[in-house]
């Protein structure tokens, strides 16, 4: 999406992360350990730290970065991003299945709510892939042209890695919450009044895990850098 919306026009280096196979062990921290390199290899020891943009479960990615290389992170930009895993897919499940009058979704998420099991949050993962419109609730009311691209892109599978989508979450959801950041760079995080994943209530969730940052609500869904122009939302150099 970003590479067809912007193409070269902005200075962001959008990473390919690599693919994994379904049943891969250490999936995450594999994807930790090549989001490392990366950095390595885009850090300049006689220049500023790189700046780092995150959009949704990319969060976790940043967050991760910074406890591993905090002294080559610059400015932090969270846009759409997404702490606590199950209660956004909760929150998600709730409301498309509110939406569309779903009664399987709804129990799903319900029983994903309930219950800290893995069985449960996959259950929902798997009701949730099968609503036909889904991307259609990732956007605001005004994001037709996106939307359509998006579904564009998910015909053609082009979208999404589901093996790797499986090996990354598989591991990620068996670890541990991560220590509590003591890095201390500047930060922003953007959140959408219309994402599904999101709840005014979440501001005071990321200054909890980041003190410093800004926090502001902008009217878009829970893709900001793909609806507001690119000075809302890029991180500072």
């Amino acid at each position: 999406m970003e590479r067809d919306l912007y193409g070269d026009s902005l200075p962001v280096h959008w990473w390919d992360q690599p693919h994994f196979e379904a049943e891969q062990s250490n999936a995450f921290g594999s994807l930790v350990d090549a989001a490392v390199e990366e950095l390595h290899q885009l850090y300049d020891p006689d220049k500023r730290p790189v700046p780092l943009l995150a959009n949704s479960f990319g969060a976790q990615l940043a967050l991760a970065l910074i406890a591993r290389v905090p002294a080559k992170i610059g400015h932090l930009s969270i846009v759409g991003g997404i702490l606590d895993l199950r209660t956004a897919l909760v929150r998600l499940g709730v409301h498309v299945a509110n939406e569309n009058h779903n009664s399987s979704l709804a129990a799903a998420s319900q029983r994903a709510q309930q219950s800290t099991d893995n069985a449960t949050l996959w259950a929902l993962i798997d009701s949730l892939f099968s609503v036909r419109d889904l991307l259609d609730f990732y956007w605001s009311p005004t994001a037709m042209v996106q939307r359509v691209a998006m579904n564009q892109l998910a015909a053609r599978g082009a979208l999404l890695h589901v093996p790797t989508y499986q090996a990354v979450l598989n591991d990620f959801i068996t670890r541990a919450l991560p220590p509590p950041v003591t890095w201390r760079g500047s930060a922003q995080v953007c959140i959408g009044r219309h994402d599904p994943y999101a709840l005014p209530s979440d501001a005071e969730s990321w200054r909890r895990v980041l003190p410093q940052a800004s926090v502001q609500f902008v009217e878009t869904g829970h893709f900001p850098h793909l609806e507001l122009p690119p000075s809302l939302w890029l991180p500072r150099a």
